[in-house]
């Protein structure tokens, strides 16, 4: 029989579930010291709170990564920052090292597990952010340093094919390049793939049948496609008339599909041969016109994608069993375009928008046998709902859609696969800012009575609920919504204290972080943007002008910059 685990003040938004020997491990929040790591008990069966970070700030656990007898993950405790800690032998937490000394965070990222050693970036504020690993002997971080000084290489887009970690870097000379890990567990550069001081900047890397495939800029300012042949060296696919702006990458069964252009046929389908290893064109539309295909969504063993063969508009197309293209239905039949989009995957079913000339603008499905079937028109007859704003939550999908009070009202798929208004007493008219925390949906919107507040779908009933912040003098007017971790930051006005910056932490309902313009006047938070896991934002706090402001990481509290 199924049994809750849960204690004084609940367990909620379990997540990041690890198992080490005999033990289960995750990050949960108890209401009271926010989000910290917990384990199970194996004598009592029952959760014990770590607590790395004491008090109602979190710790906020995260990166959890398992080599051999010992789980590495980030944490703050709340005086060193964010930074590398570990499982020990006794089952307790205990952080590997200060990497960047005192209350600043070293940000440990990007874990990759390479044979017994672990790679990650970090930040040890001397040499900026350069690649790590942990000393398999003595268990020490150990700083590769491939941009010598202070400036940053800041290696991203790790990919492990075979026994190699390749990542892109810059050191300082030849820009942001290719880069893997040697033998010997230290980096080298590939290749140099555009010569000097400028950057091939490789990305959209993908593997197919062992090969590495990439996009890289080469010194003509052309992005074109390369690979990693099998001795482990970048080799440029090309075309007569070249193969320039690949996009769209995507792996159906053991092919690879792109859309390119070589110059004479416009931007079009294309497909790495298995066999020769060579792209062939699959031109969708012959001649010098594009057929811009684009959307591409995956569903099963089928790829779908909108593209024009000039003949019946931009309608949807599939890969079909023989790997060619194929036009799926001309839904709004003749030269006249359906324009397919906001292609939303739901379970097995691909949701998506189009135009039938008939109907407008409505909600379409790819139905069991794979052919596109309008869900509801939902404002009737020759008129557009638009649905917009799909948004997926615990398996529900939420958008916006016009009725024909010319209203825009939130819907869901129910789980019958039709829609449904959600409305409330007045109505909810313009959802907006939709935005997932946890396990909740939150958005802004009007009932008509309480002006535009902040709302909250239920996750157990399934019903909008008003959180409503300025309860007695109109509107609060959320808006500049930012997430960081399982934090949401916002800006609203209570009617008492002015524009002011506001929080929720998952599941949980809102507060204000700080009057920063005490009184009723406004500090106005603006330019939220989260740099390093830390929130920085514009604010006035009345006496010394706009400036810019950030979270504490470890307090959780608001603090000007000295600049």
């Amino acid at each position: 029989y199924p049994k809750n685990l849960s204690v004084p003040g609940g367990v909620s938004n379990p997540s990041n579930i690890t198992v080490l020997g005999n033990r289960l491990y995750f990050t949960a929040s108890e209401g009271m010291n926010g989000t910290e790591l917990w384990t199970i008990d194996p004598n009592s069966g029952n959760p014990i709170n770590l607590n790395i970070n004491p008090g109602s700030t979190s710790s906020n656990p995260s990166n959890f990564t398992l080599l051999g007898n010992t789980l590495y993950f980030t944490a703050n405790n709340g005086y060193n920052g964010t930074e590398l800690w570990r499982i020990d032998q006794n089952g307790y937490p205990q952080q590997v090292q200060d990497i960047n000394p005192g209350s600043a965070s070293s940000n440990p990222s990007n874990f990759n597990l390479l044979g017994n050693i672990l790679y990650f970036t970090a930040n040890n504020g001397y040499n900026g952010t350069e690649l790590w690993r942990i000393d398999p002997n003595t268990g020490n971080p150990i700083n590769l340093n491939i941009n010598p000084g202070s400036a940053s290489s800041n290696p991203s887009n790790f990919n492990l094919l075979g026994n190699t970690l390749y990542f892109t870097a810059n050191n300082g000379y030849n820009g942001t390049e290719l880069w893997r890990i040697d033998q010997n567990g230290y980096p080298q550069q590939v290749q140099d793939i555009n010569p000097g001081s400028a950057s091939s900047n490789p990305r959209n890397f993908t593997v197919v049948n062992n090969i590495l495939y990439f996009v890289a800029t080469d010194n003509y300012n052309v992005s074109q496609l390369w690979k990693i042949d099998q001795n482990g060296y970048p080799k440029n696919l090309s075309v007569p008339g070249g193969l320039s702006n690949p996009s769209n990458i995507t792996v159906l069964g053991n092919r690879l599909y792109f859309t390119a252009s070589e110059g004479m046929n416009g931007t079009e389908l294309w497909t790495i041969d298995p066999n020769s290893g060579n792209p062939i064109n699959l031109n969708i539309n012959p001649g010098s016109a594009s057929s811009n295909p684009s959307n591409f969504n995956l569903l099963g063993n089928t790829l779908y994608f909108t593209a024009n063969n000039s003949y019946n508009g931009t309608e949807l197309w599939r890969i079909d069993q023989n790997a060619y293209p194929q036009q799926v239905q001309d839904i709004n039949p003749g030269s006249v375009s359906s324009n397919p989009s906001n292609f939303t995957l739901l379970g097995n079913t691909l949701y998506f928008t189009a135009n039938n000339g008939y109907n407008g603008t409505e909600l379409w499905r790819i139905d069991q046998n794979g052919y596109p079937q309008q869900v509801q028109d939902i404002n009737p007859g020759s008129a557009s709902s638009n649905p917009r704003n799909f948004t997926v939550v615990n398996n529900i999908l939420y958008f916006v859609a016009t009725d024909n009070y010319n209203v825009s009202q939130l819907w869901k798929i129910d789980q019958n696969g039709y829609p449904k208004g959600l409305g409330v007493p007045g109505g909810l008219s313009n959802p907006n800012n939709f935005t997932v925390l946890g396990d909740s949906l939150y958005f802004t919107a009007s009932e008509g009575m309480n002006g535009t507040e902040l709302w909250m779908m239920n996750s157990n009933t399934g019903n909008p609920i008003n959180l409503n912040i300025n309860y007695q003098n109109g509107a609060s007017n959320p808006s500049h919504f930012t997430a960081l971790g399982n934090t949401l930051y916002f800006t609203a006005n209570d009617g008492y204290s002015g524009t002011e910056l506001w929080r929720i932490v998952a599941n949980s309902y809102p507060q204000q972080v700080q009057d920063i313009n005490p009184g009723i006047g406004s500090s106005n938070p603006h330019n939220l943007t989260v740099i390093d896991n830390i929130l920085n934002f514009s604010t006035d706090d009345g006496i010394n002008g706009t400036k810019m402001w950030r979270i504490d990481p470890n307090t959780g509290t608001p603090n000007p910059l000295s600049i």
